[in-house]
Order: structure tokens, then sequence, then C-alpha cells
């Protein structure tokens, strides 16, 4: 008995969610922004390169790692 309520206010709310076009695809948003973090990732490849043996890299390595957990959440 209690289900059907839930499933009426689970209708209304998607219904609302559809209206609102929060539930269509951004294929071009998604495009622009995993290649705007794969440019970061060579951006930072070439720091990398260009740094050579420093400790400034584990900077760099930090920023890796947000670039690469970005590129993680986009793609999976």
């Amino acid at each position: 008995m209690n289900s059907h309520r839930y499933d009426e206010s689970y209708r209304q709310l998607s219904a609302e969610v559809h209206d609102a076009g929060l539930a269509r695809r951004r294929h071009a948003y998604y495009a622009a922004s995993i290649l705007g973090w794969i440019l970061a990732l060579a951006g930072i490849m070439v720091a990398v390169a260009f740094l050579g043996d420093t400790w400034f890299q584990l900077a760099v390595a930090i920023l890796a790692g947000v670039v690469l957990t970005q590129l993680g959440f986009l793609t999976h």
C-alpha cells in the first residue's frame, strides 16, 4: 500500500525532471570536458619533462592526480 504512494511520487518527480530537461544527454559538454582534461594531462606531461628531476614534480604529481581523477569520473 505504501509502495503505491512512493511509486506515484517517483513518477511525478521523474516527469518534472524530464520536463525541465535535466535528464537529456549533453554530448558536446562531455566531449569538450574530456578534451580539456586530456589537454591538461598533456600539459602536465610536458611540465614533467621540462622540470626534470626536481622537487617541483611533487606539485605536478598532485595536479596529475586531480586531472586523472576527473578523467576517471568522466569516462567510467
